[in-house]
């Protein structure tokens, strides 16, 4: 009887810490939010893909699927940045996912992860600026354009940026005073386990590491001893993700090839200072124009603040290694710039706390800038998927990018639709989509392998089909390929030169 009434005790307590962990008020507006999020998202999801990236992930997957197994070689850097996307799409399609459903499947995965996202975001702010300034930083977050793009369409940086907020949410709870060693260590280890999925999805995602160590300098908590503790799960986390990529690619990679995989990289996408001029609109239209230089601002003051000074130092050890990293590389994107969001609505909603006398001001104020920075920029990119430099018009953002993704995908069911055993395709950006829809086209053939460059596929009534596939950077390059495939006897199909 003694050990019922002390489990009622203790359940009674474990719910009267919940209650002040959410109050019922606070739990129903989230709720709120949550639907309104989903359904505006999930009003503008389509069966597109977005962009050139997402569908190479998905042939990745389809050729892993049908090959078997899986090798660097064929996949490019993406095995090496985002196996566990990779695996879990190849996962779903043995057991019966079909080609045709995938850029949906994907898109809705961005969408649930964007809202775990969210939710993460808002109680790990919550304990650093309040409920008032997590709630208007999560707002912030939620009308950035590149984060509106990651719950929009299928791509691995959405998924990885939630894994690594929850990461930083557990960490935060080991920063409590009154953790004992065991709690910490299982507090530690839980981080460790996400931020391996966070590397697994989007492995840049380890330019943000320095953030484990500034939120426990946000928390009071820093200390030599804290440090070490804060750099484990990175290094751990980092270490997993290697020898993950190692158990499930064939054949295993020697210990020299991650060296010769960045060599190859920094080659392919070379880190120079002009890039930084180039990719500038990349870097801007993330957030927006106006909530980048709020940013900018609201960290240099908050520096020079003693209330906002740790909260100015974590926004800016999260945010500003990754946006230093592919602001010097050609060919950033806005998605790559998504991981310093966060700390960027972060660092804008303390300045607004800090510098308003009440809640209500406070809102006004974000809701000021967010209709700024909405109509700030309503064009945007005008060529390519409309992703590298979004316009900030959110609710416009995705039916561009869908409409020209779609017109992408029409030419290339055209392509998949020839008929012909000896078939070929060369391309730069559209190339992508031509090998996936060739893939789903010959789906359901008794045999088919795909190599990276050339499917074949014998079909049951005995066709044997060979597509190649070559991609051009410059006209010469896509007409000396052009001649060749037809010289061979291929028909060809090209685009993009």
């Amino acid at each position: 009887m003694a050990s019922f009434a002390g489990f009622l005790q203790g359940k009674s307590a474990r719910l009267r810490a919940l209650s002040g962990l959410v109050s019922p008020i606070e739990l129903a507006v989230l709720a709120l939010a949550a639907v309104v999020f989903v359904w505006v998202h999930g009003s503008q999801i389509d069966n597109v893909f977005g962009e050139s990236d997402g569908v190479r992930m998905a042939t990745d997957a389809a050729g892993w699927h049908f090959n078997g197994k899986v090798h660097l070689e064929t996949t490019d850097y993406r095995m090496r940045t985002s196996p566990l996307y990779i695996h879990a799409l190849k996962s779903a399609m043995d057991h019966g996912l079909r080609m045709r459903s995938l850029a949906k499947v994907m898109s809705w995965i961005s969408l649930g992860s964007s809202l775990v996202g969210l939710v993460a975001a808002y109680f790990l702010f919550r304990s650093l600026v309040g409920r008032a300034g997590a709630a208007i930083a999560a707002a912030l977050l939620t009308l950035m354009p590149a984060y509106w793009l990651s719950g929009s369409y299928g791509m691995s940086h959405g998924p990885g940026v939630t894994a690594m907020l929850l990461a930083l949410c557990v960490f935060s709870a080991a920063m409590s005073a009154d953790r004992s060693p065991r709690s910490l260590a299982g507090y530690v280890a839980g981080s460790t386990l996400l931020v391996f999925v966070a590397l697994s999805l989007k492995a840049d995602l380890v330019l943000n590491g320095m953030a484990f160590p500034a939120l426990a300098f946000a928390r009071g908590r820093l200390s030599v001893r804290t440090f070490v503790v804060a750099c484990v799960p990175v290094v751990l986390g980092l270490a997993m993700q290697m020898l993950y990529i190692r158990a499930v690619v064939t054949p295993v990679p020697n210990p020299q090839s991650a060296v010769q995989f960045a060599g190859a990289f920094s080659e392919r996408f070379p880190f120079e200072r002009r890039a930084m001029r180039v990719g500038l609109g990349c870097i801007t239209h993330a957030p927006g124009p106006v909530l980048f230089v709020a940013g900018i601002l609201a960290a240099c003051h908050q520096l020079l603040d003693r209330k906002g000074f740790r909260i100015a130092v974590l926004s800016i050890a999260w945010g500003l290694p990754i946006v230093l990293f592919w602001g010097f590389i050609i060919g950033n994107s806005s998605r790559h710039n998504l991981s310093a969001l966060p700390p960027l609505s972060l660092v804008i909603a303390a300045f607004i706390v800090n510098s308003t006398a009440t809640a209500a001001r406070g809102a006004v104020l974000a809701v000021v800038l967010a209709t700024a920075n909405y109509f700030s920029d309503t064009e945007g990119e005008t060529g390519g998927f409309a992703t590298l430099v979004p316009r900030t018009d959110v609710l416009e953002l995705m039916p561009t990018v869908a409409d020209k993704s779609s017109d992408v995908q029409k030419w290339a069911r055209s392509f998949a639709r020839v008929q012909g055993e000896k078939v070929a395709v060369v391309a730069r950006s559209s190339l992508p989509f031509a090998v996936f829809e060739a893939l789903r086209a010959n789906e359901d053939a008794t045999k088919l392998t795909f190599d990276g460059q050339e499917i074949t596929a014998t079909h049951a009534d005995g066709r044997h089909v060979i597509v190649k596939t070559a991609y051009a950077v410059t006209p010469p390059q896509g007409n000396a390929a052009f001649r060749e495939f037809r010289d061979a006897g291929f028909a060809v199909w090209r685009r993009d030169f």
